[in-house]
């Protein structure tokens, strides 16, 4: 099993090393999609951020990239319901605050990353290197999520991704609070089962987009 080391578990929860910021934004925590949401703690877990920096009640200098990020996700698009695309958020995020972090997207339908190899392997390579993952993933004809991805452990035909989601409350004592299980022999659309530990909740998934969230 691989946990990205970023981060000190506590009975008061999930910190990122070294500091006192708590990592899981759960939605309601501020104003934002899903997929805003997931990015968010892929800053914080790289100190891009810190979490005030994205409770509504913080205010920014507009001209400062922290500024240019809360105004273009919290507050020119707080709340969006139709949810973001990964790739439009990489791009929204890089002309607002490039400066930040570096975002890399990566999808399962380009020909560069073929399925079952390529895209996921992106995946698990950051994760190894210690850098937090945004993955995001259909179970519908207009149904998505998104999430973060923080560890993975493998065998011959699975890969299980341990995963913050900001859907659901993350528990005191844990690491993660949902599972997306890759099924690696999984001819049909639906590539993978999502696991929701506080509702024990299981769907089947597509996961299709990857943002990896590195430090500049």
């Amino acid at each position: 099993m691989k946990i990205i080391n970023k981060y000190t578990l506590s009975y008061d929860g999930l910190f990122c090393k070294g500091t006192k910021q708590l990592i899981h934004l759960h939605q309601g925590d501020m104003d934002g999609a899903c997929a805003v949401y997931s990015l968010m703690m892929g800053l914080l877990t790289i100190k891009a951020l810190r979490r005030n920096d994205v409770m509504p009640s913080t205010t920014h200098n507009g001209r400062t990239a922290k500024g240019r990020l809360v105004k273009e996700f919290l507050e020119k698009h707080g709340l969006v319901r139709d949810g973001y695309v990964l790739e439009a958020l990489v791009n929204s995020f890089n002309s607002a605050a490039r400066k930040l972090a570096d975002c890399t997207y990566y999808c399962i339908y380009d020909d560069c990353y073929p399925r079952e190899r390529g895209f996921f392997d992106c995946i698990k390579d950051a994760l190894d290197d210690d850098l937090p993952v945004e993955i995001g993933y259909s179970y519908g004809k207009d149904s998505g999520h998104a999430v973060l991805v923080i560890g993975y452990d493998e065998t011959k035909t699975k890969v299980n991704f341990f995963c913050l989601d900001p859907g659901h409350p993350l528990e005191k004592g844990q690491y993660w609070n949902n599972v997306v299980t890759l099924d690696k022999t999984e001819k049909s659309k639906m590539n993978a089962e999502s696991l929701r530990d506080s509702y024990n909740i299981r769907c089947k998934v597509n996961i299709e987009e990857a943002i990896v969230i590195a430090p500049r």
